[in-house]
């Protein structure tokens, strides 16, 4: 019996030790990540196209450069209102987060070419102004914008 408990010592000192050793491997060894190619990178719409400093009132200017008059509403309290073709209208948002939702109200067709916007954004950010460019591309299916709490500013 006596032989069977120092042979079980033993095991257990090769486990330890064998533990101790992988560990101690295993820490003093770094690990590299490895960068993906700057090329990889491409434009979600997950990722923020601008910020705004959230800390104040955010003045949001739409701009219509389409040929076709379009609605636009801020998906709050506020009604849905129109924007004609080369118009522009501004609001001042107090509050974060706000979406504005714009689109072409002429009925749509699964052949139609037409009804496509494309956003352009720019921001002044000393004024914490935005500017919102819309404009007419039949590959873009683009309907809002949204201004997220920490400010930043994408578009779906």
């Amino acid at each position: 019996m006596q032989g069977r408990e120092v042979m079980l010592g033993q095991a257990w000192k090769k486990l330890l030790w064998l533990t101790i050793v992988s560990l101690c491997i295993s820490i003093a060894v770094p690990i590299f990540a490895q960068n993906s190619p700057v090329s990889a990178y491409q434009s979600n719409y997950w990722q923020p196209v601008s910020r705004v400093n959230p800390g104040g009132p955010v003045n949001v200017m739409l701009v219509n450069r389409t040929k076709s008059p379009l609605k636009y509403n801020f998906l709050d309290d506020r009604d849905e209102k129109d924007l004609p073709v080369g118009d522009s209208v501004q609001e001042k948002i107090s509050f974060l987060p706000i979406d504005v939702a714009i689109y072409d109200p002429a009925p749509q067709t699964p052949t139609s070419k037409t009804g496509g916007l494309k956003y352009k954004t720019t921001v002044d950010k000393q004024n914490n102004d935005v500017t919102v460019q819309v404009l007419s591309r039949e590959d873009s299916r683009m309907s809002v914008v949204r201004i997220a709490k920490s400010g930043s500013i994408y578009i779906f």
